[in-house]
């Protein structure tokens, strides 16, 4: 092997490392996240309004996804709007629109949830 294939292979493997450490810092904030809802979050149903692409950033490369705009109304009265960040990502569609979710909200910033 010649010193370029052995930088090359280097670069490679610590792009990797680098991309594995991003994942698991989004997995680790996700259940903190998600445990911080699960102490003060309030539940209500929302509905899909329409799904959007969105470029990943849980690995070092950016990957277009599909994520659902989700609208619920809180205990207030006020109506949120907002990509749903939570779960995995996928390549299509896993709702449709007008499909009805429950979510967990954040009274204190109800645009922080996550759907259940």
């Amino acid at each position: 092997m010649d010193l370029t294939s052995s930088i090359s292979y280097t670069f490679l493997a610590g792009c990797a490392v680098v991309g594995g450490i991003r994942a698991v810092r989004r997995i680790t904030n996700d259940i903190r996240q998600g445990k911080q809802l699960q102490v003060r979050g309030v539940q209500t149903q929302g509905t899909v309004v329409r799904n959007k692409l969105v470029l990943s950033k849980a690995t070092s490369s950016f990957t277009p996804v599909i994520r659902p705009v989700i609208c619920f109304k809180t205990e207030e009265g006020e109506t949120i709007e907002a990509v749903d960040y939570s779960g995995w990502a996928m390549a299509v569609p896993r709702f449709s629109k007008g499909t009805k979710v429950m979510v967990r909200y954040d009274p204190i910033d109800p645009t922080n949830f996550e759907r259940l």
